[in-house]
């Protein structure tokens, strides 16, 4: 599971992601409104990968366009016994969007954060209409547990 930080405030994120057989990968973004423990929304969809590594396209499902989510950076290979990476930067292909996705919000806030922030500052996310908010993601938070 991924915990999702984003530009939006007062609304905690969950991205989950599992392969599909078809070959795409199945989404589903959930969201507290207004507080830790609000109204919980969700949406599904699936992402399609293209030939450049990172360059996705998403579909969700009552968005009548899809929009590119493309992975800009990963952090390193070294969350839990799969060894999947600690946090992405995700964005489009016109920078227009901002998501730090972090696995374990308190551990990237300690290690990887001062990292990341420079990288964004290097990278042009620093637009009114871009540059990283935080989001609230306290041991308060109700995350989504139903994956599908």
């Amino acid at each position: 599971m991924l915990k999702l930080a984003m530009f939006l405030r007062y609304q905690i994120f969950i991205l989950t992601d599992e392969l599909r057989p078809d070959g795409k990968v199945s989404v589903l973004n959930s969201e507290r409104l207004q507080s830790a423990n609000g109204t919980l929304q969700t949406i599904h969809g699936y992402a399609m990968t293209s030939s450049e590594p990172g360059k996705l396209t998403v579909h969700l499902e009552t968005v009548p366009v899809n929009a590119a989510y493309w992975v800009l950076s990963l952090g390193p290979a070294t969350y839990g016994p799969d060894m999947k990476y600690q946090y992405s930067v995700v964005s489009d292909n016109v920078r227009g969007t901002l998501f730090v996705l972090a696995r374990d919000p308190d551990l990237f806030k300690q290690t990887y954060a001062a990292e990341v922030e420079a990288f964004l500052t290097i990278t042009g996310f620093t637009a009114f209409y871009n540059k990283p908010v935080i989001t609230y993601h306290g041991k308060d938070c109700a995350y989504n547990t139903d994956h599908h």
